[in-house]
């Protein structure tokens, strides 16, 4: 669940989330630096991870960088004053003599318009999207409502369809 890449001598990692875990806490921006050690080995300058919807710069114990460029379209703020909707990614500049900054970006885009794509596109669970977009909630946590959504529109049957034509 990892791929590497070296660029001018530098090591990158990159994962979704833990190296072994792709799924859960063990990387919220608040965690020890214990939890991001993971990240990171000898052969590892630079990891980059996503999954929690926050931008991150900071380094592990062995002093390697640890970052995560934010989200496209689902930024995440537990501080209501900096929730926004803007994209977010990151820069990583990098010379012959090695990474010289590293510049993070918040870019507006036009929601309703990213809306209706989603809609022509027939988005799954696009009332949660919806909700996300315009009301700065995301209730994909909610089982009961997954479950509801799941029976109303048989994901499930598309999910064990798609599985199907991967094994033909």
């Amino acid at each position: 669940m990892t791929a590497a890449k070296e660029i001018n001598g530098l090591r990158f990692a990159l994962s979704h989330n833990l190296p072994d875990k792709n799924y859960g806490s063990g990387l919220q921006v608040t965690n020890s630096t214990e939890d991001f050690n993971q990240l990171v080995s000898e052969d590892v300058d630079v990891a980059i991870y996503g999954h929690v919807h926050k931008q991150l710069l900071r380094y592990a114990t062995t002093g390697q960088q640890i970052l995560n460029p934010g989200t496209i379209g689902m930024p995440y703020f537990t501080w209501g004053k900096l929730q926004n909707h803007r994209a977010q990614y990151a820069l990583i500049e990098i010379e012959e003599d090695g990474l010289t900054n590293i510049s993070f970006r918040k870019v507006a885009y036009d929601t309703e318009a990213e809306l209706k794509l989603a809609k022509e596109k027939q988005l799954p669970y696009i009332e949660l999207y919806e909700e996300l977009r315009r009301e700065d909630n995301y209730p994909g946590h909610n089982k009961e409502l997954l479950a509801q959504l799941n029976e109303k529109y048989a994901y499930i049957k598309d999910v064990q369809k798609y599985y199907d034509f991967l094994r033909e």
